[in-house]
Parts: structure tokens; sequence; C-alpha cells
């Protein structure tokens, strides 16, 4: 069985891995099947999933500099504000608004930061309307979502906040728990046991599940108030200058570090407007709900699991985990998300589910191998012999080439789901040159769709322009495009399908 096994992976590794054609259907096996929602069982939470990040591509933004330092203690801590709990459909989302703090005591400063909040709040629920014209909720989802600086949560020091860079990220979101099921649960459920589906998913299968508790939120979600944030206003729905290197009029908000409450410490009279008075360039201007919309995916399971496990160079399906049968220990690699059951390498032609089985049963052997020679090992002693010794097969040279061949190169992985029309399509996932942790993989490509109906799970926001006014939006599908509404109906969700 372990000659079979590594002769699998030779034939593998043996593929012109280093194509960069991108197939067409008939050249990569896929999954026709996709399961439908029905419910009841037993899932145990995966305490590992990627939290995702919507990054700002190449901005020349200066860094924040200051030439005196901030003078109260309290504009360095954000407040305590409550949260604000609201329902949009069947989304349930709690707000945590936690703006700088320089005034408490102050009327005029507390409502300028009162309007912001509403902003916030206001594009969380046109986000949340927008969601559910194409996804189906059958079962309330839960949201929590923090706005706050990222300044101030790297230490809040005077220097910090000078040297502050707000443009390392808009935002980051995750599923709050990834679970797995039984073969038998799975079975009856029309869902797939060899992989974790998020918390989400779950809701709609098995919504009185015991797991759910009054205080279980499904969507961890926060978002950075030191980026220039735009808002639509009554005059301005789509963004002013869209798209052609003009300004940004107001509402720009005041929500920056720096710039929120800008003058209160050295002018006579404080300068408590909530919006900028200049303008910006509008590729320095971020859309908040389309920002939020992107989030709120990752949330829903838009996460690979397929990553630089064990050393930085290798691509694996997940970590290794422990496990016992039959009162035997042994090591393998944790089960893939649902985001990548129908994912393969193009230029070979195999799904990734292949790859991912080759090495989870080579992992077994290894582990095998080592608990006959000793087999009282205790778990941690286990996985680190098995480290050792995996790292002389097949296996994990296997590892080795994907990421040299795929994960690495643009192009060569793609996600199958099926059309409106049930016609199997694929999408090209972001696989830059350099891995980038959070991105690589768990977004659609950054070229190839960067000027298309498929721009929202791209890993860069689109500037310039309010989300209405990006032109290439689908006729029938809207802002989500055609691809993310069919990757997230393959994952098991219930979505909108309009027939032209």
């Amino acid at each position: 069985m372990h000659r079979y096994i590594s002769s699998l992976i030779l034939l593998l590794l043996s593929r012109n891995v280093l194509s960069w054609a991108v197939p067409s259907s008939s050249r990569v096996k896929r999954t026709p099947e996709y399961p439908s929602i029905k419910q009841n069982g037993k899932c145990i939470l995966a305490s590992n999933f990627i939290t995702t990040d919507f990054s700002i591509p190449s901005l020349k933004e200066p860094k924040y500099t200051s030439s005196t330092p901030v003078l109260d203690l309290q504009r360095r801590s954000s407040s305590e504000a409550p949260a604000v709990s609201f329902s949009v459909q069947n989304l349930q989302l709690t707000l945590y608004c936690n703006l700088p703090n320089s005034l408490p005591q102050n009327p005029e400063f507390q409502t300028a930061r009162q309007t912001i909040c509403n902003l916030v709040q206001q594009g969380l629920v046109n986000a949340a309307r927008r969601l559910q014209r194409i996804v189906y909720f059958q079962h309330p989802v839960k949201v929590t979502m923090h706005f706050g600086s990222t300044c101030l949560g790297i230490g809040g020091t005077d220097d910090v906040i000078a040297k502050c860079e707000w443009d390392k990220g808009l935002g980051a979101a995750a599923p709050s728990g990834m679970h797995e099921l039984s073969q038998s649960v799975a079975s009856k459920l029309g869902l797939d046991s060899e992989y974790l589906y998020p918390n989400a998913v779950l809701r709609q299968y098995l919504p009185n599940d015991p797991m759910w508790d009054t205080s279980t939120d499904d969507i961890f979600a926060s978002f950075n108030s030191d980026a220039p944030w735009w808002f639509p206003s009554d005059d301005n729905r789509d963004g002013e200058g869209s798209g052609n290197g003009g300004s940004f009029g107001p509402p720009l908000t005041r929500t920056r570090t720096r710039e929120f409450g800008k003058g209160v410490f050295s002018s006579p009279k404080p300068d408590l407007s909530v919006f900028d008075d200049g303008l910006l360039p509008s590729d320095k201007i971020y859309d908040f709900e389309q920002t939020v919309l992107h989030e709120i995916m990752h949330g829903l399971g838009f996460v690979s699991s397929w990553w630089q496990s064990l050393q930085p160079g290798t691509f694996f399906p997940g970590g290794p985990v422990t496990y016992q049968t039959n009162g035997i220990q042994g090591v393998t690699f944790g089960k893939s998300n649902i985001f990548d059951r129908t994912m393969a390498h193009s230029g070979t032609g195999v799904m990734m589910r292949d790859y991912a089985a080759a090495m989870r049963e080579e992992a077994k052997l290894v582990s095998q191998d080592i608990v006959r020679a000793s087999p009282n090992l205790t778990a941690s002693d286990l996985l680190t012999q098995w480290t050792n010794r995996f790292k002389t097969s097949n296996a994990f040279l296997l590892s080795q080439n994907l990421y040299s061949s795929a994960a690495v190169i643009p192009m060569q992985l793609i996600l199958w789901f099926q059309d409106r029309r049930g016609n199997p399509r694929y999408a090209i996932l972001y696989t830059p040159r350099a891995f980038a942790g959070g991105s690589s993989v768990s977004h659609l490509d950054a070229s190839v769709y960067g000027s298309s109906s498929e721009f929202l799970m791209r890993p860069f926001c689109t500037t310039g322009t309010g989300i209405d006014g990006f032109t290439p939006a689908h006729p029938k599908i809207g802002v989500l495009g055609e691809a993310v509404p069919g990757i997230l109906r393959q994952m098991g969700y219930i979505t909108a399908i309009t027939e032209e």
C-alpha cells in the first residue's frame, strides 16, 4: 500500500506542472453534483481558519508624520461604545463603532462621532440588503463587526500614531468556526463529509442544533477606521470622479485617527466637522459598502485552507493533525474547507482534492511506521518525529512542486462552479508570484477580473467609485457577478438563478 501511494504521488509529480495554459472544460476533472440544502447532526468545531485581508495595492499615500505629539491620552484610546444590534432580513448584525474619543464631555464632538457611526451602520444595512438580493438565507446568520483604528490597536503611543500607516489593510473577516460532519449525517443532508463547513452554511441545515447558543456568531469582521472611507450621499450616489482620476467630494468622512476632531488641541475653536474640507484623488478613496460585501463573502466561507504548512515553500490542504483509530495514534492533514472542493490545477488537469488525498494517505502511512516502532509515544512526540520523517517523503516533494507550479504562478489554480443554466464554468484564483498569506488562493485573480463583473472578490478594493458607479456589473446578478454566486452554490448556499 505504501508503494502504491508513493507511485500515485510520483505520477502526479510527472504531469506537466509548469504549463501556463488556462484549461478548457474538457481538460480538468470536475464534480457535476452540487449539494442541495436539507437539515440535523453533530458538528465538531475546527479551530484553524484563515483570516482574509482586503488589501490596498501599491499606494503612494505618504506615511503619517507629525511634528507635534498627540497631547491627550484619551485621543489614543477608542471609546467603549455600546454595541448596536439590528437585523436586515435574515442577517443579524452587531456593530461596535469605536472611534477615537478625544472629548468625551463635548456634545458637539460626540455628535460628530455618532454621525460617522450612523454612516457606518447605514453602509452595513445597504450591503446586507444587496447581498440578500442574491443569497437566500433560510435561517438567520449572525455577524459581528468592528469599526475602529488599527493605529490605536497596535499600541497607541505618540510615536506609533505619528508613523502609523493606515494603508496596510481595509478590513478582515473569517467564519467564526469551521465544522465537520460525520459521514452518515452528511449523507442525510446532501453534504460532503470530507470537507469543513462554515457556521453560516450549517445554520441553514441545522438551525436548531444545540451547538448554537444565543452568543454564537457566524461571521466576524473588522474594518479599519484609519482608511479614508467614502459613503454615498443624496447628491452623490455613485462617487464623484468615478474612475477618471478626479476627486471625491463630501462626504469623505474624517474617521482617520490623526484627523478626527482635527484642531481640537491647537486652535481656540475646535474643528468638529465630520467631513474633510479638502478633496483627495479618487484613487485614494475607498467605498465602504464594497469592502463590507467583500468581507462578508469571506465570512460566508470564501476561504481556502491550502497554505504553506510545515515550512515556507510548501503547499498543503491544511495543517497536520493527530487522530486515533481503535486506540492507535496517527497523523494526517486536516480536512479542507468546502470552498476547495472543486479547485483544480489548470496546468495538470488534476483536481486539488486528488493531490490532497495522496498527501493525507502518505502522511498516515508515515505515522503508522513510526507508531509500529514506538507504540508508546505521546501525541506531541509522534508529531515531532512524523514531521521530520514526512519531510523526506514523496508527498512533501509534491507539496514543494505544487507551491512552485501553482501557488505562486498566476492562472494555475481554478475553481469550478455551475452557472445560472447549470453549465460548468471556472473562476481563476489569485496566485501572485509572492505567496501572500490571507490573500493567495482565497480571492479571484486580481488582473483577470479587474475590469469585469467579477471584480468584487479580487484581493484589492476598486478605488475611484462607489459600488453602484462601477460599470461592469452583471446585468442580471449585479455587483456579485456570476462566479461568486456560483461558488456559493457549490458550497451549499441557495442563490438567485435568473434566466435571461
